[in-house]
């Protein structure tokens, strides 16, 4: 192929890479008035194109991961077909994978910071609960899982963007390594001991993969070895010591390690937002934090380029105070305690010590019940704290680019009598009906801002979720939307879009 054929309507550029599933090539797309595009064109190799089996199993998957919308995900922009050859266009990360980075840290005997690697795996954890808990426009759960979280399919881009690729395309080729030898080659480092063992799987065997990246960010080395000679290792024997590599590493953090590499699922994480949360913790009490502009700094001086931005930066002038959550010890904070889970006991396994216990939880003790799950973890106290984070978060997210929806609604007396809206005093709290506002809310859903009359209450496809002013995350689609006061309401059907911002106004009838 040279550089000037096309596939489709982009023009190749340039190869990238070969693997064995995909050939990977930067592409672009070009339009009118000087438009143009980079993005990645990945096609299947064509022995693999003749394999009819492989290749549904490929469109199939591809279609599914054309459907995940998250920052942390390289987005997928067609799925196409040219003269029989199939091919994905992608995202261009422009940057390099952790699997580059870890080379780079071998080669100038450099290690890779504790906060940038803590901010690569969170941000791939991220990822990875997004794609675990998706569900498709009809509500139905598609069970996603990666299988293949190793430090080649974690992107690191030079403005500090973390992305995780090939979702979708790892379930075929799990099936594909059946009957192909060679096909997961390299990967076994990475495997939970089910995933070797051909047993059931769910997604705590990424949690596991996600792990194994994390140590190998730290150490520059993996647990449990490399290739075959990790399999035996990863069934039978404890994992590394990160300690015995890199005595900086903090016990807090080395817990969070030994409950990702649990042997027994059941005594692992349970869910990609739990260790992404316990992580975050991490960072934020222990001073590993890592900013956007931060991680660009640093991959770039790894690539030997200029810093992403090299205008003086004016640190002076006021902060933030640090509040009473954030001044609590690590693991005592009113919303945490969730450092209770017990490590691996099998000889030689880096368990959290008792000393290490009393420092990330003073409640952990031999008698500690079994790791919770998320639902189960104490409310947080700290209310006013979180009403002035959720602010900024959304303030954050709209900066961001993320779509948010705004919702104008109109009460539906308030179109008549505006002033005896506004001046008729609240409802008591003690006679008004329970309300319900994660019914449908979902944590990667667009924001919705439901603004009206004071004491409305709005229903979402016949829920009470909540009563003005208040917000919400909603999946894209449709919802039956009512506002009712005093016994009259109005209603509407709003359509939620994935991207971009929407204003939508609902009036009284």
């Amino acid at each position: 192929m040279t550089t000037q054929e096309k596939i489709g309507k982009y023009s190749m550029v340039r190869h990238i890479a070969t693997g064995g599933m995909a050939e990977i090539w930067l592409a672009e797309q070009e339009g009118p008035g000087g438009f143009s595009k980079q993005l990645v064109i990945k096609r299947i190799l064509p022995h693999l194109a003749r394999d009819q089996r492989f290749t549904q199993m490929f469109l199939d998957e591809a279609r599914t991961v054309a459907q995940l919308t998250h920052p942390n995900i390289a987005q997928i922009f067609e799925l196409g077909e040219t003269d029989g050859d199939y091919f994905i266009a992608m995202e261009f990360i422009e940057g390099i994978d952790a699997s580059v980075l870890i080379e780079f840290a071998l080669e100038r005997d450099a290690v890779i910071p504790i906060a940038v690697a803590v901010r690569i795996v969170a941000d791939a954890l991220r990822a990875l609960d997004y794609a675990h808990t998706f569900s498709d426009r009809d509500g139905v759960s598609l069970g996603l899982v990666h299988r293949d979280v190793t430090p080649h399919n974690i992107l690191v881009s030079n403005d500090g963007v973390v992305k995780l690729v090939d979702f979708g395309v790892a379930k075929a080729k799990e099936n594909q390594s059946k009957t192909q030898t060679g096909a997961v080659k390299g990967k076994y480092a990475y495997m939970a001991p089910e995933q070797i063992q051909s047993s059931d799987v769910d997604a705590r065997v990424d949690l596991f993969a996600a792990g194994v990246v994390l140590c190998e960010l730290l150490t520059k080395q993996k647990p449990f070895g490399d290739d075959l000679a990790a399999v035996n290792a990863i069934l039978t024997s404890p994992p590394m010591d990160p300690r015995t590599v890199r005595g900086d590493i903090p016990d807090e953090l080395v817990e969070i390690l030994a409950i990702a590499l649990e042997k027994d699922p059941e005594r692992r994480y349970r869910t990609a937002d739990m260790m992404a949360r316990d992580l975050d913790e991490f960072a934020r009490v222990s001073g590993h934090y890592c900013s956007n502009r931060e991680m660009a700094d640093f991959v770039r001086e790894m690539q030997g380029m200029a810093p992403a931005r090299t205008g003086k930066v004016d640190t002076t002038g006021p902060r933030a105070r640090l509040t009473e959550r954030e001044a609590t010890p690590f693991g005592q904070s009113p919303d945490s305690g969730r450092f209770v889970a017990e490590a691996s006991t099998q000889p030689g396994a880096f368990a959290p010590t008792a000393e290490m216990a009393s420092v990330v939880n003073p409640t952990m003790s031999e008698s500690a019940p079994e790791y919770p799950a998320l639902e189960e973890r104490a409310p947080s106290r700290g209310n006013g704290g979180l009403i002035v984070a959720f602010a900024l978060l959304m303030l954050a997210i709209v900066g961001a680019g993320i779509g948010v929806i705004a919702m104008s609604i109109e009460s539906p007396s308030l179109k008549d009598e505006p002033k005896k809206v506004v001046e008729q005093p609240e409802t008591p709290k003690k006679n008004l009906p329970p309300v319900n506002p994660k019914a449908l809310a979902h944590e990667d859903g667009a924001l919705v801002i439901v603004n009206a009359a004071k004491g409305v209450e709005i229903f979402f496809n016949g829920v009470l979720v909540g009563r003005t002013r208040m917000t919400t995350k909603l999946r894209p689609g449709s919802y039956d939307v009512v506002v009712k006061l005093d016994g009259k309401e109005a209603k509407r059907t709003i359509e939620v879009g994935a991207a971009g911002l929407s204003q939508i106004k609902l009036e009284s009838p």
